[in-house]
């Protein structure tokens, strides 16, 4: 079943009677209304997150009113997600997925149009899978030494690794470099690939990383 995208127009006539001595008053009003939400159509087999959205609200019976209020949006809103004419920012897909349960592969699509990074590792986007990955990685990093710790953080693209942990704990940058204790230029820097963790940070940061739930 395709995706229709258009808009009709609804028109509302009501009359009103102002006095019994004069002739009825008739108003008329147009309401645009989006097609897909008046007939119901959505994509089968969705490919992007806004897709998948409007067919797991369809299928779970929510109204757009309803979901927006429940993500702490407005259903305009809603709408332009499912359009994809937006993608929604990481703690508004966090309550998506709450109540969708958006496809891994979905969300990590999702965040790499959201911040304009396509991901340099192709893992499935897993929790527990990325930590393991990554806390491997530091293990590594940490015997090789100072001179062995870079290309380690290169062979794991220990940026990339890091930023996709942190988007499925579904945190801003901010707010996972307050985890980490570090400053958030330095958070910045290592998911970029400009610089990389050494020494006791290490030990420090991989502590931190196993005790994130």
């Amino acid at each position: 079943m395709a995706v229709v995208t258009a808009f009709t127009t609804i028109q509302h006539t009501f009359q009103t009677i102002l006095s019994p001595h004069t002739d009825p008053i008739t108003f008329t009003f147009s309401v645009e209304t989006d097609i897909l939400e008046v007939t119901g159509f959505f994509q089968v087999n969705p490919k992007t997150i806004g897709q998948y959205i409007r067919k797991a609200r369809l299928d779970k019976g929510i109204s757009t009113s309803e979901l927006a209020d429940r993500v702490g949006c407005t259903p305009e809103i809603i709408w332009e997600w499912e359009k994809d004419e937006h993608i929604p920012g990481i703690k508004l897909i966090q309550k998506l997925n709450e109540i969708l349960e958006i496809p891994p592969s979905l969300l990590k699509d999702a965040f790499e149009k959201k911040y304009m990074i396509k991901e340099e590792i192709d893992l499935p986007f897993d929790r527990e899978m990325l930590r393991k990955k990554l806390v491997e990685c530091l293990n590594k990093a940490h015997e090789a030494g100072m001179r062995g710790r870079v290309e380690v953080f290169d062979e794991y693209k220990f940026g990339s690794l890091l930023r996709m942990f942190r988007y499925s704990l579904y945190m801003t940058s901010r707010e996972f470099a307050r985890v980490l204790s570090i400053d958030h230029s330095t958070l910045l820097d290592w998911e970029m690939g400009r610089n990389k963790p050494f020494g006791k940070m290490i030990e420090r940061i991989k502590l931190q990383i196993k005790k994130l739930v």
